[in-house]
């Protein structure tokens, strides 16, 4: 995300001091929260406007 060289899951459980399997479970949840929350932006939105009778 910050342009630099992509890491590996181990570099980074090494960093944050946690398993590469627990970096790859949080990657799965953040990328599922990502594409929820795109799924809902790009679908129209429905307005009930009041009927004039």
């Amino acid at each position: 995300l910050d342009g630099g060289k992509p890491k590996t899951l181990e570099e980074v459980g090494k960093k944050f001091g946690v398993t590469r399997e627990r970096i790859r479970q949080l990657q799965n949840i953040a990328l599922s929260k990502l594409r929820r929350a795109l799924s809902k932006k790009e679908r129209p939105v429905d307005v009930e406007l009041p009927v004039e009778a």
